[in-house]
C-alpha cells in the first residue's frame, strides 16, 4: 500500500508536467490540412518566438523597427502594441515611438499631456480631448483603440521615473484646424501627395536629435499603416519606388532599419475609399496555417521561412516577382482574422458643443450643412464591428483545412 502511495506521488507530478507541456507545444496532424501547408506548418511549430521578445530582439541589431499597422480602427494590434511599449526592455533601451496618426503642430501638446504628474483624472481627460479634436487633417478622428492606447500610456508613464518615461513624437503633416476655411482646405489637399516625404523627414530629423542628444535611450518604434511601413525595395510596376515614409527611412538609416508586418488583410484591385475590397493573404493559405498549429502569437524574419518565398500580394499593385521577403524584415501574427474588432465612437470626444464644430468642420471639406450634421451623427455613436466579409474571408481559409480538396 505504502508503495502504491509513492508510487502515486512520483507519477503525477510527471503526468502533470507532461499535460502542461502537451497543452503548449502546437499540435497539426498532417490529416488535417492541404499538402501545400506541410512547410509552413513545419515551420511554426519550430518557431515559437513570442511577438514581444522578438521585436527587442530586432532592436538588439537595429536602432528602428517599423510597425505596419493593420487598418486604423482595428483595437487588438494595440494591445500588443501596449505590451510591447509597456515591458521594462522597450523602456530601458528604446523609450521613443513615432506614430502616423497625430499632426506634427500637436506635438508640445501631447508631450505635455504625457508627461504631466500634476493633473487629475478630470484634467487629463481634457487634455486628451483637446488634442484629439486637433489631432488630424480628418475633420474627426473616432477611432477609439488610439484613444485608449494614449490614455494607458499616460498611466504607464506616471508609474515611472522622469528618466524611464515613454516619449511619444507625432509624426503626421504641420496642420491645424484654427482659422481654417474651404480655400485652406483645398490648398492642403492638394499638397497631400507630398505627405509621406514629409512625415518621413520629420521622423528623420527627430530621430537625429535623439541620437546626437545626450541621452541614453537612442532607439524609436514607428508605427506606420499599410504602405507607408513599405521598405526601399518595394517597387510599382516598371521598377518605380514607392512613395512610401518606410523606404525614406531606410534610405537614411540603411543597416540600421527593420520594418514588421503583423497579420492583416489584403486590399484588391478596385478597391475605392468608400467601397474597399478586402481578401486573406495569399488565398488563405497563411491563415490556415497559423489556425493548423493553434493561432499562437508568434513572430519570425521573413527571409528564414517559407513565408517570406511567397510572392508579395498585401498590395494590389507592384512589380512582378516582389516577395514578402523583399519587402518586409520580420513577421507577427497576433490574433486570427475572426478575432479582430474595429472599435468607433468615444462618448466624451462630442460633448460641450463639439458635435457642431464637427459639422461645420465637414462643410469645410465640401459636405452640405445636412450631410455634415447627419454624418457626425453617425460616427458619434459607439460602435463594435468586424470585417464586413470575414464569413466569406473564413470560407476562403477553411478550403485549406481539407486535404482532399484541389487549390486552384
Amino acid at each position: 500500500m505504502k508503495f502504491k502511495q509513492n508510487l502515486r506521488y512520483t507519477i503525477f507530478p510527471l503526468v502533470l508536467l507532461m499535460m502542461i507541456l502537451c497543452r503548449h507545444e502546437p499540435k497539426a496532424p498532417s490529416n488535417t490540412y492541404h499538402k501545400a501547408l506541410v512547410p509552413y506548418v513545419n515551420f511554426l511549430v519550430n518557431k515559437q518566438k513570442d511577438p514581444v521578445d522578438y521585436v527587442m530582439d530586432l532592436f538588439k541589431k537595429h536602432d528602428i523597427v517599423i510597425l505596419c499597422e493593420r487598418a486604423h480602427p482595428e483595437a487588438t494590434q494595440y494591445d500588443f502594441i501596449f505590451q510591447l511599449v509597456s515591458d521594462p526592455r522597450f523602456i530601458d533601451e528604446v523609450g521613443h515611438v513615432f506614430t502616423e496618426l497625430g499632426t506634427i503642430t500637436q506635438s508640445k501638446n501631447i508631450d505635455s499631456y504625457l508627461k504631466s504628474r500634476n493633473l487629475d483624472e478630470q484634467e487629463a481627460e481634457r487634455e486628451l480631448l483637446y488634442i484629439y479634436r486637433n489631432v488630424m487633417f480628418h475633420p474627426v478622428w473616432s477611432n477609439s483603440n488610439s484613444y485608449e492606447f494614449l490614455k494607458k500610456l499616460r498611466r504607464l508613464n506616471t508609474s515611472l521615473p522622469v528618466e524611464r518615461q515613454i516619449y511619444l513624437h507625432f509624426s503626421d503633416v504641420p496642420f491645424d484646424w484654427k482659422g481654417m476655411t474651404q480655400e485652406k482646405y483645398k490648398a492642403f489637399q492638394a499638397a497631400l501627395p507630398d505627405r509621406d516625404r514629409i512625415m518621413a523627414d520629420q521622423i528623420i530629423h527627430k530621430f537625429s536629435e535623439i541620437q546626437s542628444s545626450g541621452q541614453a535611450r537612442k532607439k524609436a518604434f514607428v508605427i506606420m499603416n499599410y504602405r507607408h511601413a513599405f521598405n526601399d525595395r518595394f517597387e510599382k510596376p516598371g521598377g518605380e519606388k514607392g512613395d512610401n515614409v518606410g523606404r525614406y527611412i531606410f534610405e537614411a538609416f540603411p543597416d540600421r532599419t527593420a520594418n514588421v508586418m503583423i497579420n492583416s488583410v489584403r486590399i484588391m484591385l478596385g478597391s475605392t475609399d468608400q467601397d474597399v475590397i478586402m481578401a486573406p493573404i495569399q488565398d488563405g493559405k497563411w491563415d490556415a496555417a497559423f489556425a493548423a498549429v493553434g493561432n499562437p502569437s508568434v513572430a519570425f524574419d521573413l527571409d528564414l521561412s517559407p513565408f517570406g518565398q511567397d510572392e508579395f500580394d498585401f498590395f494590389p499593385v507592384r512589380e512582378k516577382g516582389l516577395t514578402y521577403q523583399d519587402v518586409f524584415t520580420g513577421f507577427i501574427f497576433y490574433e486570427p482574422l475572426e478575432a479582430h474588432k474595429f472599435l468607433y465612437g468615444i462618448s466624451a470626444l462630442f460633448a460641450d458643443g463639439f458635435d457642431d464644430v464637427a459639422a461645420s468642420r465637414y462643410v469645410l471639406t465640401g459636405m452640405t450643412t445636412q450631410e455634415a450634421k447627419r454624418y457626425v451623427e453617425e460616427i458619434r455613436q459607439r460602435r463594435e464591428s468586424s470585417y464586413d466579409n470575414i464569413e466569406e474571408m473564413k470560407k476562403t481559409i477553411r478550403k485549406w483545412t481539407n486535404p482532399k480538396e484541389e487549390i486552384k
